[in-house]
């Protein structure tokens, strides 16, 4: 086997090509019910299970909610509602975080649920995709579904669970 090396002279002053920026799986537009982000102060008002009870015992500093939607690479609308809940110390956030993570325990409603906006199909999103986040005193939760799910429930879930993750960065937004 032979190899050989091949040098070529650059030229001098010029420079390598940027890194290419990573492309998002998935691109979300704000739902018009939602263009301002619905705030309040009162959480356990807007949550149910033992996160409703936790914010009864443990009271927010905010709530930000807000609805977008994105598509699947098939075509089909997706509608996510982001959440930012922000505690009074960070350690209240991380138990939450814990509590909304576990299964069965509750969460924060999305805005369908809570009758903010409504979609024909999805009384709520919390039969979809989920995700959360802690940042510091933010807990973020993401919710994901659609009308039209896959045939397979496991593989849709998944595509959901998908979205939910994506859609944890624009909570940046609303906090």
């Amino acid at each position: 086997m032979v190899a050989a090396v091949v040098w070529w002279p650059s030229g001098g002053g010029e420079q390598a090509a940027p890194a290419p920026e990573p492309v998002a799986e998935f691109s979300f537009a704000r739902d018009a019910a939602t263009e301002d982000a619905v705030l309040d102060s009162d959480c356990a008002a807007h949550a149910y299970g033992q996160t409703k009870a936790f914010l009864q015992r443990t009271p927010c500093a905010q709530l930000a909610r807000a609805l977008f939607t994105t598509s699947t690479p098939d075509g089909r609308t997706v509608h996510t509602s982001v959440a930012v809940v922000k505690m009074r110390t960070a350690d209240d956030a991380a138990r939450l975080g814990e509590l909304v993570r576990a299964d069965g325990t509750g969460s924060v409603n999305d805005v369908l649920r809570d009758g903010i906006a409504v979609v024909p199909g999805l009384p709520r999103l919390s039969r979809g995709g989920f995700a959360s986040s802690v940042l510091d005193r933010h807990v973020v939760i993401a919710e994901s579904d659609t009308a039209n799910p896959l045939s397979d429930s496991a593989a849709h879930l998944a595509e959901m669970k998908r979205i939910s993750l994506a859609a944890l960065e624009l909570g940046v937004g609303l906090r």
